[in-house]
């Protein structure tokens, strides 16, 4: 493919080459690059992959790719970038979960033992207690704003003067998380 070198051109377009595999040389729509690998001839194509870069506040203001944008960090920030977020939980992939069948993207928390406070001990019975607390799931989304606002100065009301301001819009898709009630463990 011809490439532009004009600077418009570069600032939208970026092309990245990543090997994903070979072209048998049957395939009649790879253009091969003949090449000899231990005695045998071997092809791959010429053309791997072309990405278009764009701004993030492009991707934001689009409804499509703000929903994939959303969906992408959140499973980056609370599921190992191995599951997707539903309500306060990750829903992992099948393909992450240990040799236990325990989830591997969102592990369980393990419960914080301690000795209870509100019982004393005696020297046959000991009182432990145990917190199961879960960190809530969000993300933050932050998209700026350009706006053309009207400032006027109190003292001078005939003054009238038009700037542009950049203000920053901050959503927050938060969900609690579950709390439970502290439990009792005895043992004698």
């Amino acid at each position: 493919l011809p490439f532009n070198s004009s600077p418009k051109h570069r600032e939208t377009i970026s092309w990245s080459f990543v090997i994903q595999g070979q072209c048998p040389r049957s395939c009649h729509l790879c253009h091969m690059s003949p090449r000899v690998v231990q005695g045998r001839q071997r092809s791959e194509p010429v053309l791997l992959q072309i990405t278009k870069s764009a701004p993030i506040y492009e991707l934001v203001s689009n409804n499509e790719t703000y929903q994939a944008l959303q969906e992408a960090m959140m499973s980056m920030l609370w599921c190992s970038c191995k599951g997707d977020v539903i309500d306060d939980w990750c829903r992992c992939d099948s393909s992450a979960f240990g040799a236990d069948g325990l989830p591997t993207c969102a592990p369980l928390p393990q419960p914080m033992l301690k000795l209870s406070y509100t019982y004393e001990p005696s020297s046959s019975l000991v009182i432990m207690e145990w917190n199961h607390t879960e960190p809530p799931i969000g993300v933050r989304i932050v998209d700026y704003l350009i706006s053309q606002e009207k400032v006027t100065e109190r003292t001078d009301h005939s003054k009238v003067e038009t700037g542009t301001s950049v203000s920053c819009r901050c959503f927050w898709f938060i969900h609690a998380g579950s709390n439970h009630k502290p439990g009792s463990l005895s043992a004698t």
